[in-house]
C-alpha cells in the first residue's frame, strides 16, 4: 500500500535513536533560536567573542576588587 508519508524526517524518531532528551531538546532548541537571532541582526562570532572576554575580564576585575577590600588591602 502507498504510504505518502514514507520517506519523510520523523523528529520524534531521531531524537529517540538518538537519545536526546527533554533538557537536551530544550537547550538544543536554545541554541537554535540565539543562533538564528543572532544571524538575523548580524552579529558575528567575533563580535560575541570579544564581548564574552570583555564580560570575564570585567568579572575578573571585580572579583579582585572584592577579595582586595576582605583582606583589606584598600
Amino acid at each position: 500500500m502507498y504510504d505518502p508519508n514514507s520517506g519523510r524526517f520523523d523528529l520524534d524518531a531521531a531524537e529517540q535513536l538518538l537519545g536526546i532528551g527533554e533538557e537536551e531538546r530544550r537547550l538544543i532548541r536554545l541554541v537554535v533560536s540565539v543562533d538564528m537571532l543572532l544571524a538575523h541582526v548580524g552579529i558575528t562570532p567575533e563580535q560575541i567573542t570579544m564581548a564574552y572576554s570583555e564580560r570575564v575580564r570585567n568579572d575578573l576585575l571585580d572579583a579582585a576588587s572584592s577579595l582586595k577590600s576582605v583582606a583589606g588591602d584598600d
